[in-house]
C-alpha cells in the first residue's frame, strides 16, 4: 500500500507486547509471526463478513531493515491522519481499561468500543 494510492484504510495501533510470545497468522495465506499482543488485537477487530485492509506497524513496515523502519516512522502521522479510522488496542477489556475509555469520552473524544 502507498500513500499515493488514497486506499480506504484502518490503522492499528496497538502495545506490542512481549516480543518473544509470538504466534503466527496469515495474511493473504502468507504466514507471519506477530506478537500475541498482536494476533490477539486483529482476532478482536476481524470482519468475518467482509475483506478489510488494515495498516499495521510491524507487518506493514519491515522491521529487520532500521532505514526502512527509520523512513516510515516519519510518515506514521500522517498514516494515522490519513487513516478512514483508527483503532487503539490496549488489551482486552478490564475494569481498568473501561475507565480510561470513560475518561477519554468525557474530555470529548469520540470513541466506540469494539468488545461491547
Amino acid at each position: 500500500m502507498s500513500l499515493i494510492d488514497r486506499l480506504s484504510y484502518t490503522a492499528l495501533s496497538y502495545i506490542w507486547g512481549d516480543p518473544n510470545h509470538r504466534l503466527s497468522i496469515y495474511i493473504n495465506g502468507i504466514q507471519v509471526s506477530v506478537t500475541k499482543s498482536l494476533a490477539l488485537a486483529l482476532q478482536y477487530i476481524r470482519k468475518v463478513d467482509r475483506d478489510q485492509i488494515l495498516w499495521v506497524d510491524a507487518v506493514c513496515i519491515n522491521q529487520a531493515n532500521v532505514n526502512e523502519r527509520n523512513s516510515q516512522v516519519r510518515l506514521m502521522g500522517t498514516l494515522y491522519l490519513e487513516a478512514e479510522d483508527v483503532i487503539i488496542w490496549l488489551r482486552e477489556a478490564d475494569p481498568t481499561t473501561n475507565k480510561l475509555a470513560h475518561f477519554i469520552q468525557e474530555g470529548g473524544v469520540p470513541i466506540r468500543q469494539i468488545w461491547q
